[in-house]
């Protein structure tokens, strides 16, 4: 039933737009002054809405009540978009501070075997093969005097030794 009565005058209207142009112009006229649109009143409304804090018991009735009551609502918008930014930064810093500190340790891992694996390979470089052992007396530790190749292993081994303390100095650093 009231879904025809809308048809109806929707339809009616129409077909009224259509061939009484000037009085349609006058009935909307008409409308706007009975009914008596505020724009102060409507932007009013407005901001009450957007900023969602609702249309209480106590409420501005000047215009200078109402201005005061709209900078105040963006104040407290405001005010709490910046704790909240504040909050959301510090959770990104402590996220990136995690994050570095994970990245350091890591690199202090490889670090570590990278050092571990170099001693370990002039180590090897600085074995003596059994043919350059000389035979000694039992009881004594004589050995032949040491080529110029393991003297040059040995001064390769101290400074990898140097390079690894230096190492570990930058690392106990961090």
């Amino acid at each position: 039933m009231v879904l025809s009565v809308v048809f109806l005058v929707v339809y009616s209207w129409e077909i009224l737009s259509r061939t009484h142009i000037a009085l349609c112009e006058t009935v909307i006229n008409v409308i706007w002054v009975v009914f008596v649109v505020d724009y102060v009143v409507s932007l009013w409304w407005a901001f009450v809405t957007v900023t969602t804090v609702g249309y209480g018991d106590f409420s501005p009735v000047t215009f200078q009540g109402k201005i005061i009551a709209v900078v105040l609502m963006f104040t407290g918008i405001a005010l709490i978009g910046i704790a909240t930014a504040t909050l959301a930064s510090w959770i990104v810093d402590q996220v990136n501070l995690e994050t570095d500190r994970r990245e350091d340790a890591r690199e202090k891992e490889v670090a570590k075997e990278a050092a571990q694996e170099a001693i370990a390979s002039v180590a090897a470089k600085a074995r003596v093969p059994e043919g350059n052992k000389r035979a000694a007396a039992p009881g004594s530790a004589a050995t032949m005097p040491p080529s110029p190749e393991i003297e040059l292993l040995r001064e390769e081994v101290r400074e990898l030794a140097a390079m690894v303390a230096g190492l570990r100095a930058e690392l106990e650093r961090r």
